[in-house]
């Protein structure tokens, strides 16, 4: 029995060492390549040295490279559905486009619209933006327009009294998913739920009734479900709503924030900006496995990002 207790000692320190070499082993091992973890493209800001540029990550590639270096920050960087062209913004609320094949950047001055513009979302074809506008004239208020590129002829299509924002177009058809406020001081927070747009059919729906501050939304490739985040529980989570069942999902539950969700190309993951880690940064859902990770697309360097924009 003694030698048999000795070579069942022997075996169990072979079987731990073997576990802990194992263990260390794949700790040791580089996370997976970016080819691994993300298809399409994957646009976004961050503040790589005092203000915010845009930056794009792209399939296979180990970092993100920079678009703009400007003294000035970009916002709301959209990708076009081709992934050939970026729309965007800056905080003094001009409107650009960023060609990504020759790199030309076109300012989109509208003289008849002299305000700030915002959030803009392209067309499935491309041939137009939808963004939001404020108006100098009208205080703490904006209105969804749509812009012609070729004509660069705006044209307001909603004929609601409250602030309209973070427009998304359906990758499918003329609906428009985006945030209208219903109240703000005279409710004692902000109430600001998801509407629905269809510009053919010139109709507008609220599709969701959460009481709270929902923002961003983002629909998925097949025009299906929508991702939003909102602040049902005091702190912003990510949300995904599927129209045809009418069932909503929560998809993030953490104090920190989550926002800015997107789905990616196969619509089987959403990348979304955090907080969660100690400073603003890229995650990704898988929401078939339920697994969560970061992204690192400056490698070693910990580099605040927001606002993706994934396609």
């Amino acid at each position: 029995m003694i030698a048999d207790f000795k070579d069942l000692k022997y075996r169990y320190c072979l079987i731990t060492f073997t576990l802990l070499l194992t263990f260390s082993l794949a700790y040791a091992q580089p996370t997976s390549p970016p080819s691994k973890i993300f298809t399409g493209s994957m646009a976004f800001l961050a503040n790589l040295d005092g203000n915010w540029d845009i930056f794009l990550w792209e399939e296979g590639k180990e970092k993100a490279r920079r678009l703009t270096q400007t003294p000035y920050d970009e916002k709301s960087p959209a990708l076009s559905f081709q992934r050939d062209k970026l729309a965007y913004t800056t905080t003094e609320g001009r409107l650009f486009i960023l060609d990504l094949k020759t790199r030309k950047q076109i300012p989109l001055e509208i003289e008849s619209y002299p305000g700030k513009w915002d959030n803009p979302s392209f067309s499935p074809d491309g041939q137009n933006l939808v963004c939001s506008y404020f108006d100098p004239k009208e205080k703490d208020r904006s209105a969804l327009a749509m812009i012609d590129l070729k004509t660069l002829e705006p044209h307001l299509f909603l004929k609601q009294f409250g602030p309209q924002s973070s427009p998304s177009w359906s990758p499918k058809d003329f609906r428009i998913a985006y945030a209208y406020t219903h109240c703000s001081t005279e409710c004692g927070r902000i109430i600001q739920e998801i509407w629905i747009a269809d510009i053919r059919k010139r109709y507008s729906r609220q599709f969701l009734n959460t009481s709270s501050h929902c923002l961003s939304p983002s629909w998925s490739p097949d025009g299906d479900k929508i991702a939003f985040c909102a602040d049902t529980s005091d702190n912003f989570d990510i949300w995904v709503f599927d129209i045809n069942s009418k069932k909503l999902v929560q998809v993030t539950s953490h104090p920190g924030l989550d926002d800015s969700p997107a789905f990616g190309p196969d619509g089987k993951q959403i990348a979304f900006i955090s907080t969660r880690s100690g400073q603003r940064a890229i995650w990704m859902k898988n929401l078939a496995s339920n697994t969560l990770h970061e992204l690192h697309p400056f490698g070693d360097k910990d580099i605040e990002c927001k606002d993706v924009s994934w396609r």
